[in-house]
């Protein structure tokens, strides 16, 4: 995995969410920047990393639990 994937594990452990959930997203949704969008793999990591923020944001707003 790449130092993108250690950075969401950080964020997912310091807002007590789930790290395998929040790992899962994170590659899914570089993987739809990358092939859906057309952003370089670094590219779509740090965009992905932007949409782990907000998944973050929405499962903490909704009571999410570990």
């Amino acid at each position: 995995m790449s130092g993108n994937s250690e950075v969401v594990e950080r964020l997912a452990h310091q807002h007590g969410v789930p790290v395998l959930s929040v790992l899962e997203f994170f590659l899914e949704r570089a993987a739809i920047r990358e092939y859906d969008g057309g952003q370089m793999r670094d590219e779509a990591e740090i965009g992905a990393i932007e949409d782990v923020k907000l998944w973050i944001k929405l499962w903490r707003s909704i009571g999410g639990r570990k």
